[in-house]
């Protein structure tokens, strides 16, 4: 005989399978959203393909090479081989992979970024989830606005290698929080080769191993031989990876990174920038307007009816949230920002503070703690019974969707969308007309220089020396290669010196002035 349910069993019930199935559901949310981006990315890189800088072709330039036989770096102007050592080598080795799979080096890059957004998005969505024990709605909430921040994206659509080191570094933290918990060293080991991982991605990934073994020395209830046993072990396998190529780099080039130690002091107007690039962080909130397509009024209703159904029936799950997560990320986040304002200080003074690539890991860390801020303030206030945390679940909703819309109006009519309709960074264009004066000047039979030598390159496959000003020493370098063959000079970025590097050789010629000055002078 068919048994009928009461409406508190079947109520009893429906929250037991939610329960059960909580996991399931949060992990499904998880992977519609990494589709979501990874259909994003694929739509902004469809028609000029994925955004280039001038760092981005040193990358691929390099993985060309290294399949080309030559070796992982660049050629001089006089075809001389120029080891690749200022940036970590990871991102143009794997680079060099689908090209000996005969794929063009804009697809690889393509297709590695394809492949970093899409675990991007998992590796945060799991940390979310981490934070908030599996809740649905706060990794659906954060997921929505994180992948229309406009930080995800201009990190994400150029060949850099911001992107892969997130996901490199994200992956490390989650894997080092689960050590913290089960003390299972199978954990620590994977964690600390993904953290060597990252350092060969990037140099910053010493504040990786600085957070990470900042937080062994700080456990409780561990004795101090255990944790220096645990920080050697993890710095020793992170740092294998950097120290084979420091060692190359000596042996072939007489340096570890290209660097030198100088104190550069960062001006007030990098440091107005960026502030306002942070500020540019919470532009949403100032823009939080109802919801254009639901009345304001009905969508309260709805949220509230669900939240307070949710809150009323659906025991707290506080007490198993785990807590190391956020004692890392917060770490990692002074970590990696002091370790950036260091190295801008002492070993490379074009580090943009204010670009969204360099400030996307700490975004990432301030966006996760907030999300896990809000969810202890909610799942706290549950002891006063359902209605107080069912207006927050209100505002937290409303607060999602505005600040999602307010991101989707920034980076749609920005980053996306440029990308999509023109490209971004330097496009190659077959109809440039630069182009076609180049191809008057023959390599065998002049010299190229110019003050960017990887967009010269990335335009026409010319190999140059690298000028950046008209002193005594960049003058005799020209004036000596003019006594066996033609000059051309080309400039993109420093055309003041054009004029300047004339009043000194009066061969030099303007012959082209549009998205470069061109300066020619035959040979002697």
């Amino acid at each position: 005989m068919k048994k009928n349910y009461t409406a508190t069993e079947i109520i009893n019930k429906s929250v037991d399978l939610y329960i059960r199935s909580k996991s399931y559901i949060v992990a499904l949310i998880i992977v519609i959203f990494a589709f979501m981006a990874l259909g994003k990315f694929l739509w902004a890189t469809e028609s000029h393909g994925i955004g280039i800088r001038t760092d981005s072709v040193a990358y691929l330039w390099s993985a060309e090479n290294l399949v080309k036989g030559i070796g992982l770096g660049r050629l001089d102007g006089a075809g001389n081989f120029r080891p690749y050592t200022h940036w970590p080598p990871l991102y143009p080795l794997l680079l060099a992979v689908p090209r000996l799979m005969s794929f063009d080096g804009l697809e690889s890059a393509r297709f590695i970024g394809a492949l970093c957004i899409t675990f991007l998005i998992l590796v945060t969505g799991f940390a979310i989830s981490r934070f908030t024990d599996n809740s649905p709605w706060y990794v659906a909430g954060a997921l929505l606005i994180l992948i229309n921040a406009p930080n995800l994206w201009d990190t994400s659509l150029y060949a850099m290698t911001e992107p892969l080191y997130m996901v490199l570094g994200l992956s490390t933290l989650l894997l080092f929080d689960k050590y913290l918990k089960n003390s299972k060293y199978n954990l620590l080991i994977f964690a600390s080769l993904l953290m060597g991982l990252a350092l060969a991605t990037r140099y910053v990934g010493f504040s990786l191993i600085g957070a990470c073994g900042l937080l062994l020395l700080i456990q409780k209830n561990w004795t101090w031989k255990r944790k220096i046993r645990d920080d050697l072990l993890m710095g020793t396998l992170a740092l294998i990876p950097f120290a084979i190529w420091a060692i190359r780099n000596i042996l072939v080039a007489g340096t570890t990174t290209n660097r030198t130690l100088a104190l550069i002091p960062i001006m007030p107007i990098e440091l107005q920038q960026t502030a306002n690039a942070m500020l540019e962080w919470f532009d949403p909130v100032l823009k939080m307007t109802p919801i254009y397509w639901l009345k304001p009024s009905l969508f309260i209703v709805v949220t509230f009816l669900a939240g307070a159904i949710y809150f009323k029936f659906v025991p707290p799950q506080i007490k198993s949230v785990n807590n190391s997560l956020w004692q890392l990320l917060l770490v990692y986040a002074v970590s990696y920002s002091a370790f950036t304002i260091m190295a801008r200080l002492f070993f490379d003074q074009y580090i943009p503070l204010f670009e969204p690539r360099i400030q996307y890991p700490l975004f990432t860390s301030v966006f996760l703690l907030a999300i896990y801020a809000l969810y202890l303030i909610q799942e706290k206030t549950r002891r006063t019974g359902w209605i107080l945390p069912t207006v927050l679940a209100c505002l937290y909703v409303f607060g999602a969707w505005s600040y999602a819309r307010g991101y989707i109006q920034i980076s749609a009519g920005g980053v996306l969308l440029s990308g999509h309709n023109d490209g971004l960074g330097i496009i190659r264009n077959a109809n440039n007309p630069l182009l076609s004066v180049l191809a008057q000047y023959p390599l065998q039979e002049n010299r190229f220089f110019t003050d960017n030598i990887e967009k010269l390159y990335f335009l026409s496959s010319l190999y140059s020396y690298q000028i950046s000003s008209s002193q005594t020493e960049q003058i005799n370098r020209i004036t000596s290669e003019l006594n066996n063959r033609g000059i051309v000079l080309v400039l993109f970025d420093k055309r003041s010196l054009g004029p300047e590097f004339q009043a000194q050789i009066p061969e030099l010629e303007l012959i082209y002035k549009g998205t470069a000055d061109v300066y020619a002078a035959p040979g002697r």
